[in-house]
């Protein structure tokens, strides 16, 4: 399919069921992440009742396997149509059993060449059990987390604390169910007459088990969290939710500084607004937890820099050649490999993790969350010095207005402490809090806070240095860990 141009890619699928089903057959396809993809692209009815007008229409070409954390009915009810469930037919595919799990773990070890190293992964296998709670993709997940850290001792839950929240905070996961969850985390409860709301989505979700009339939480690391939780120690829901703010802002800024460049550069504009550019941006703000988020999150970007200007043809004066171009075509060709155009010049493995990743294959959720954030300001820089070049850029913006500084201070030092105040910069693509210090002639960027801050406020701050894509020589300075100093 994807050797077709999109415009022709439906066309394609139907002429294939078409064909198929003169042979009595028809075409089964398999959408995973359902809940994913509701969330980030199809947010209305009309948006995906075709997907139930396909797999009802009279020839039945097309049929449907729809997977995710949630049932299709909790979707559609959810989203605000539960006429939607045309009688579709739920299966759940519960936990492995115990039995199931040591089979598989088995296998697993089977692969190690060391004898001793087989023999001691394979006896905390129970104890992986208990942990994941039956879960294949958790147990391979912690498996080689130890593998590459070069420990058998098994990591606590933190290791896959952001896939908890996501469990936890589902827009999918009910109050209700919610409210059961931790109701179990106190320990496992006997249900005799009258079974609490919420307890049979849980079910249906593998997130609790049953035996007989005991209901109780079958995966340790969820129980861990959710204890956590309640106790209100070692995590901390509101650093989740500074992150998500911190990156939908830094998102937000990328949409607007796209819309900036184009108005720019008014007569040759860089890049080419579509109607699903919305989505691509959506898909930028998830968090990147795994090497599939992290698959979407660059095939994201890359359509929104570089295939959005026409594979580079319409970025302005030798944007195509800059590192960030490079980088990104890199990154997405690395796990997507859906850009038919790699070329050699492009980066290598070890240049590209050297600059997203320290030089590090990504394998841990830090990892790929990590890359995430340096892409993103990455991407902001680019677009930043993209306008700071334009030939239309406003000539009355005075320097002291810039938010990307274009040369290396020899009066800042990186990682060193500062005093200054706040400043209200206003320019050509927004308004911002910046920070003045009189050792360095422009506002700095605010790269994060303690607290509110407001104009004129005395503060406190670190001194961040950053790439300059466009001249290795230079540095964009950055003021880090804000804070208000009366």
């Amino acid at each position: 399919m994807k050797d077709w141009n999109p415009e022709y890619q439906k066309e394609v699928l139907f002429f294939l069921a078409d064909k198929v089903a003169e042979s009595g057959k028809y075409v089964l396809l398999l959408l995973d992440e359902i809940d994913y993809l509701l969330l980030e692209a199809l947010e209305s009815p009309s948006d995906f009742s075709r997907i139930r007008g396909a797999a009802t229409e009279k020839s039945c070409n097309l049929k449907f396997w729809v997977a995710g954390t949630s049932t299709w009915s909790s979707i559609c009810t959810t989203i605000g149509s539960p006429e939607l469930n045309c009688g579709l037919e739920n299966v759940s595919l519960p936990p492995l059993t115990k039995d199931d799990f040591e089979e598989m773990w088995k296998q697993e070890c089977s692969l190690f060449d060391d004898e001793e190293q087989r023999g001691k992964f394979l006896s905390i296998g129970e104890t992986i059990y208990r942990h994941t709670g039956g879960i294949p993709y958790y147990a391979k997940f912690v498996g080689s987390h130890m593998i590459n850290n070069g420990t058998i001792e098994i990591p606590d839950y933190q290791i896959i604390r952001d896939y908890l929240a996501e469990i936890v905070n589902n827009r999918f996961t009910s109050d209700v169910e919610r409210s059961v969850l931790f109701l179990l985390s106190s320990g496992e409860k006997t249900f005799e007459d009258t079974i609490p709301d919420g307890v049979s989505g849980l079910l249906s979700k593998g997130l609790i088990k049953v035996d007989g009339n005991v209901y109780s939480i079958g995966i340790g690391y969820l129980l861990d969290y959710l204890t956590a939780r309640k106790q209100d120690t070692s995590v901390s829901d509101d650093a989740i939710d500074i992150e998500k703010k911190e990156r939908d802002s830094l998102v937000d800024e990328i949409a607007r500084l796209r819309d900036c460049a184009n108005n720019s550069y008014a007569t040759n504009k860089p890049f080419i607004a579509t109607t699903k550019d919305t989505s691509y941006f959506n898909v930028m703000k998830k968090p990147c937890l795994d090497e599939g988020a992290l698959t979407a999150f660059a095939t994201s970007v890359c359509i929104l820099y570089y295939e959005g200007s026409e594979t580079g043809k319409r970025l302005p004066s030798d944007f195509y050649t800059h590192e960030f171009c490079y980088m990104i075509r890199a990154l997405r060709n690395k796990y997507d490999h859906s850009d038919h155009s790699y070329e050699a010049r492009q980066m290598d493995d070890d240049k590209l993790f050297l600059i997203v990743n320290d030089g590090i294959v990504p394998f841990t959720l830090e990892h790929y969350k990590s890359i995430q954030s340096k892409v993103l300001n990455y991407f902001r820089d680019e677009l930043l010095l993209m306008i700071e070049r334009a030939p239309q850029k406003k000539k009355n913006i005075k320097k002291s207005n810039q938010v990307s500084v274009p040369s290396c201070s020899k009066n800042l030092e990186n990682g060193k402490y500062y005093e200054g105040v706040v400043v209200e910069v206003n320019n050509q693509y927004g308004t911002f809090l910046n920070v003045k210090c009189n050792l360095y002639p422009y506002p700095l960027q605010v790269k994060s806070k303690r607290g509110e801050i407001f104009e004129n406020d005395k503060v406190s701050f670190k001194a961040v240095s950053e790439p300059n894509w466009a001249d290795p020589n230079k540095l964009f300075w950055k003021a880090d860990d804000v804070h208000r100093t009366e």
